[in-house]
């Protein structure tokens, strides 16, 4: 089964990319470029980055693939994860529009200095 990607419009919405053949996935890949170079980032799709003390971060990104094993509707395409001392701490929050990406990168933020890092399973986002 092909993956279904997606890229963004100009209003942060998913457009489903066709990726039938050579010219479809090499129209996905040129837009993830563009779009890092328009935002000045590494490559990533960052929605939103906050570091906080004690070596956490907190990333929320558009991952531009539904990567659910199955084809959920509407796809999850962007996720939140958090990172102690570089390394990732197995929680992570999955989001079906940029609303809701901004929205939970906000709570997890909060819920991190609330709690810590220690137990993300008593995270409340």
């Amino acid at each position: 089964m092909t993956p279904a990607l997606y890229m963004l419009d100009d209003d942060n919405n998913p457009v489903l990319v066709d990726v039938e053949g050579v010219e479809g996935l090499d129209k996905w890949l040129a837009w993830r470029i563009r779009w890092a170079r328009k935002n000045g980032n590494d490559g990533q799709l960052h929605v939103a980055y906050t570091e906080l003390p004690d070596g956490v971060l907190v990333s929320t990104i558009f991952l531009g693939i539904n990567p659910t094993p199955w084809r959920s509707s509407p796809p999850l395409l962007w996720e939140t994860m958090v990172f102690v001392n570089g390394k990732p701490n197995g929680k992570q929050f999955r989001y079906s529009s940029h609303q809701l990406a901004v929205e939970g990168h906000d709570a997890v933020v909060k819920a991190v200095m609330k709690g810590g890092t220690d137990d993300a399973s008593a995270w409340t986002c």
